[in-house]
């Protein structure tokens, strides 16, 4: 396809090279310093300030044009290349597809990650919950007359949300349907979600009553069943979709949580003991150097 030109629209050249488009930056230059030797601006006011930078515009944009600046004779300043940098750890000698540190902080995530899911499964055995689970809650919804009320409610649960859990979640969480609803065909429209850890307040709450010898509140009560089981490869870490992970997204900087991991042989303590654990595990961080708080 033929090259026009975008200024006076001839074909055979483009704006960078049109002679009419160069010939009227040399016109509009040659107005400008006539202006300029006519002193119609006083020295020092605006005018004569906005006249100097014209003629010092136009004249470097000519420059690229011609080669050669046509009001200090200079030849034009080629442009350099930008020096690649890594927008991960802004690195200079290598880029992200390239980054060593990245692929590290990854290793480090699965092992993290794998870490965390292995005491979530410690946790759910302990409960012993599972799909067919029952326990009661506090909710919101519609009586058989229509009306709304805040009741406690017995819900079983049917599912979990487990896929995309990672260590840097901040809960694991199962999904649950109230009793009734269990047979429901659209029992989806009265999902609710429970965390681990609140199913847990309740089982606490219940020890609590038995060792007082007390009868727990109505609101309070949760059967165990078969706990929930995983995949070898959900329990490994290897599910994980990075895409999803914000601290590794696209132009995004090395987390300072694992920037940080690092410094840890100077440093007498770290916050996050699961990316500890995981350094260690994996060999970055000697079991000596590493003190946890």
């Amino acid at each position: 396809m033929a090259r026009h030109c975008g200024y006076c629209g001839l074909i055979g050249h483009n704006r960078r090279t049109c002679e009419r488009l160069t010939d009227a930056f040399e016109r509009r230059l040659t107005k400008y310093q006539r202006r300029r030797d006519q002193g119609t601006a006083p020295a020092g006011s605006d005018e004569s300030l906005r006249l100097i930078r014209q003629i010092t515009q136009t004249a470097a944009t000519l420059a690229k044009r011609i080669g050669t600046n046509p009001v200090t004779g200079e030849a034009a300043v080629k442009p350099t290349r930008r020096q690649r940098k890594c927008s991960y750890c802004y690195s200079f000698e290598h880029d992200r597809r390239r980054c060593g540190p990245l692929a590290k902080d990854k290793r480090i995530y699965q092992e993290a990650t794998r870490i965390a899911r292995a005491t979530v499964v410690r946790r759910i055995q302990e409960l012993s919950v599972g799909i067919g689970t029952m326990y009661v809650s506090r909710i919101g919804y519609y009586n058989q007359e229509g009306a709304w009320q805040y009741d406690a409610r017995p819900l079983i649960i049917v599912g979990a949300k487990f896929n995309d859990y990672t260590f840097n979640s901040s809960y694991f969480t199962f999904e649950a349907v109230p009793a009734n609803k269990l047979v429901d065909p659209k029992r989806h429209h009265h999902c609710q979600y429970v965390a681990l850890g609140t199913l847990e307040s309740i089982q606490r709450k219940l020890a609590d009553a038995e060792e007082r010898e007390v009868e727990a509140p109505p609101h309070v009560a949760l059967s165990p069943s078969v706990p929930l089981t995983f995949s070898e490869e959900w329990l490994a870490g290897a599910n994980i979709n990075w895409s999803q992970i914000d601290w590794f997204a696209k132009g995004k900087h090395r987390a300072w949580a694992l920037e940080s991991l690092e410094q840890e042989s100077s440093r007498r303590y770290h916050s996050n003991k699961v990316l500890v654990s995981a350094a260690i595990n994996l060999g970055y961080i000697p079991q000596e150097e590493a003190t946890t708080s």
